[in-house]
């Protein structure tokens, strides 16, 4: 095997693993985790909340879902997909008064819904780059082979957007979103619960940008194999040029010194 079609071959096994990491990221639900430290909380007097509101409790939250590990809450039976999650809010169709709402919480929603999008492209350009990998790999053609390890590039490109894209709408929802009548929402929290709920980033969210790295990874090798052939096709192209210039000049010699034999 040559230099380059090994490059080849390891770019388009670092790209389906780029894939199966950034899926797996996107569509499992801990991106975050809340903790909510009942024992004070209810000390303080807030055990009602916690009872019968979502976000007095400890959950974690993907990019589709939110879910909660305490099952025993009344809540959990209103607007859940399975025993213990719900969706995320989209606005897809926008409500009523979505217009009349601030344009941070606008501009939040705006974000989340790109960050779908671009993870979703991102994917898209990443199988469509292991394809053309595939075949560059099977036919070797160098420009199969750069046009691969650019679209997994521009792959990781949307990918690291998607990623700005959900820190954005991270700071929104807990400096500058000003509703007070949306309770999930952090404007709307309690002063205690503000105090005694930590977040922290959980494996999906680590996973996905592992997931873009490896993607880089995998683009660099592209691109490396691809610069290898492109080489190997200019000193191919040299030898036949001199082996043509030196077939010309045998010619040329023999037409005007021809050479009587016998």
């Amino acid at each position: 095997m040559t230099s380059s079609s090994l490059g080849v071959s390891l770019a388009v096994a670092f790209v389906i693993v780029s894939i199966g990491l950034v899926s797996v990221g996107l569509s499992t639900d801990y991106w975050l985790q809340y903790n909510v430290d009942y024992t004070i909380l209810e000390l303080s007097g807030f055990t009602k909340e916690i009872q019968t509101t979502e976000h007095w409790n400890t959950r974690h939250r993907g990019i589709f879902r939110e879910c909660y590990t305490n099952k025993t809450r009344s809540f959990l039976s209103l607007n859940t997909i399975d025993i213990n999650c719900k969706y995320l809010e989209f606005e897809i169709p926008e409500s009523d008064g979505f217009e009349q709402r601030s344009q941070s919480y606008k501009t939040f929603i705006h974000l989340r819904r790109c960050v779908v999008g671009f993870l979703l492209l991102c994917i898209l350009l990443m199988v469509v780059g292991l394809v053309m990998g595939g075949l560059g790999c099977w036919l070797s053609p160098r420009k199969l082979t750069r046009a691969a390890g650019i679209l997994v590039l521009l792959a990781v490109f949307f990918g690291v957007a998607a990623m700005a894209f959900f820190h954005g709408a991270k700071v929104l929802e807990d400096d500058k979103i000003e509703e007070k009548d949306i309770a999930w929402l952090r404007s709307s929290w309690n002063t205690s619960l503000k105090q005694y709920t930590t977040m922290r980033y959980r494996w999906s969210y680590i996973l996905t940008w592992v997931g873009l790295g490896v993607g880089i990874i995998s683009s660099v090798l592209f691109l490396i194999a691809s610069w290898i052939t492109h080489q190997k096709d200019k000193e191919v192209a040299m030898w036949l040029l001199k082996r043509c210039m030196r077939t010309v000049g045998t010619l040329w010699w023999l037409r005007h010194y021809p050479v009587v034999l016998g």
